[in-house]
C-alpha cells in the first residue's frame, strides 16, 4: 500500500514502504513532518487518533529503526568478515599448482629425509593438528599424506617410549627400532 504519505516522492515513499533504509533523518524535515501528520492522522481523521497513540507509534517506528540500523550494521561486518576469511582460506589453503602436483606424483610414497626434517620443523611450529599447514610447510606432500605420516611417526615415539620404558626398568630388552 504505498500511498500512505502522499507529500513523498513516490520513489522514496516507495522504498520506504518496502523496508528500505530511508530513515526520518535523510529526509527533509517539513517532508518527515507532513508525513508524520498524513500517516498518523489520514485515513481515521484528526479526532480518532489520541496523542498517546501517536507517541507510542512512534516510539515504535523509532525503535524498529534503531533495531534495522543495527542489524544492518552487523550484517555489514558479517559480509566483511566471510569476505576476509574467504581470502584467508584462498591464501592458505588454495590447491596445489600443477607443478607441485608433477612433484608429488614422481615422488616415492616413501618420505625422504628433507621432507621428514621438514615434518619435525612444522611440528614445532604449527603443532600437529593443522594437517594442511604442515603440508604447505613441507611443500611436497598433500594433506592425507602428513596425516597418515604423522599418525606413523606418533605410533612409532609411542612405541619407542614403552621400549625405552620396559628396558630402563629391567624388563628386558624391547626388541623395537630405536630410531625415528
Amino acid at each position: 500500500h504505498l500511498d500512505f504519505c502522499p507529500s513523498l516522492p513516490s520513489g522514496l515513499e516507495a522504498f520506504m514502504a518496502l523496508g528500505g533504509l530511508a530513515s526520518e533523518s535523510s529526509m527533509p524535515e517539513d517532508a518527515v513532518r507532513s508525513c508524520r501528520k498524513e500517516t498518523v492522522l489520514g485515513k481515521r481523521g484528526h479526532d480518532a487518533v489520541e496523542s498517546g497513540e501517536k507517541s507510542s507509534m512512534w516510539q515504535d517506528i523509532e525503535r524498529l529503526r534503531r533495531e534495522n540500523e543495527r542489524l544492518m550494521h552487523q550484517l555489514s561486518d558479517s559480509r566483511s568478515e566471510v569476505e576476509r576469511l574467504k581470502e584467508f582460506i584462498e591464501t592458505n589453503y588454495e590447491s596445489k599448482s600443477p607443478k607441485l602436483q608433477e612433484i608429488q606424483k614422481s615422488e616415492s610414497r616413501y618420505w625422504t629425509e628433507e621432507e621428514h626434517s621438514r615434518f619435525l620443523d612444522a611440528l614445532q611450529i604449527i603443532g600437529p593438528k593443522d594437517v594442511r599447514a604442515i603440508a604447505n610447510f613441507v611443500g611436497t606432500r598433500s594433506a592425507t599424506q602428513v596425516r597418515t605420516h604423522a599418525q606413523k611417526f606418533f605410533i612409532k615415539l609411542a612405541r619407542m617410549r614403552r621400549t625405552a620404558d620396559t628396558s630402563s626398568s629391567g624388563g628386558g630388552g624391547g626388541g623395537g627400532d630405536a630410531s625415528p
